[in-house]
């Protein structure tokens, strides 16, 4: 007699459902196959079999944010706020000398965003000041640059581009003086954004040197930010061959890294600059439209 028992994910430590099972296996969708990405769930597994609260709190706050990379927003939340809940600061604050990364900090950040997306803007606010505040009081550069480049991210999302601007403006003035040219080169492609409709020619300039230093570093995921803030000012300047071909980049480049926090916008831009050929061709825009809806609903 076989019976198969689907449990709510990994990292439910709680369930205890191993206990009574002869085999367990992970089951996932092509984009969550890469070697690192794996590594993460088996760290959450073992952190969860070893009562390790360290473990858990690092792999609960690296899965929740490869999730939200993935746009499983859901999933993400349940597991940043674990890693939250988990997260000790009389224990765990020494782990951003050892990591790069406070996991409170990033936890916070990314559960903000998250809470955005899924509606909860003013949660999400919330969120991101207490990252900022905390990450400011750990007093670690290269994670208050990070923090800052989360609440711009969290600003974009919500469509408050002064809020950016000062996000962005912190987090380059941190790269500068440290070297940090990862965080130099997302600042400058935000703070593109953010200038687009004050100084149009000025902003493009950033945007373009932010997005030549991303292609040259080759950072992961966070790259298709870069992309998506161009691709959207420049529909808005009218350089809609322009905004198509960085969009095609865009979408080949998050199929490549399974890297779908903002597939939905990448493909419903390329429906408005359909939408915005001279020829208006509405027959092409409506299947990417309908196709940006459907993956946004998930």
């Amino acid at each position: 007699e076989l019976i198969l028992l689907e449990t709510s994910g990994i990292g439910q430590g709680n369930s205890e459902i191993t206990e009574f099972s002869d085999i367990s296996l992970y089951v996932m969708t092509p984009e969550y196959g890469a070697a690192s990405q794996l590594e993460k769930i088996d760290m959450l597994d073992y952190a969860d079999k070893t009562d390790n609260l360290t473990g858990r709190v690092l792999a609960n706050r690296w899965y929740g944010t490869m999730l939200y990379f993935s746009a499983d927003f859901l999933p993400s939340r349940s597991h940043l706020e674990s890693a939250l809940a988990l997260y000790d600061e009389a224990e765990h604050t020494t782990l951003i000398h050892q990591y790069g990364h406070d996991p409170k900090v990033l936890g916070l950040a990314y559960l903000g965003i998250a809470k955005a997306v899924l509606g909860f803007a003013d949660q999400g606010r919330r969120l991101i000041e207490e990252a900022i505040a905390y990450g400011e009081q750990l007093d670690f550069p290269y994670g208050i640059a990070h923090v800052h480049f989360l609440a711009a991210v969290f600003s974009c999302v919500i469509n408050e581009p002064k809020a950016a601007d000062g996000h962005a403006g912190v987090q380059l003035r941190i790269a500068e003086d440290y070297g940090f040219p990862f965080w130099e080169s997302l600042a400058l492609s935000l703070a593109g954004w953010a200038h687009r409709k004050e100084d149009p020619k000025q902003a493009r300039g950033e945007r373009e040197r932010g997005l030549e230093q991303v292609r040259q570093l080759k950072m992961g995921p966070g790259l298709t930010f870069n992309w998506v803030f161009h691709a959207d000012a420049l529909i808005e300047e009218g350089d809609v061959k322009e905004a198509e071909r960085i969009l095609d980049e865009a979408r080949s480049l998050a199929d490549e890294l399974g890297a779908k926090f903002n597939y939905a916008e990448i493909i419903r831009f390329q429906g408005i600059c359909l939408l915005r050929r001279d020829n208006n061709d509405v027959e092409e825009a409506e299947p990417l439209l309908s196709e940006a809806m459907a993956v946004a609903r998930g």
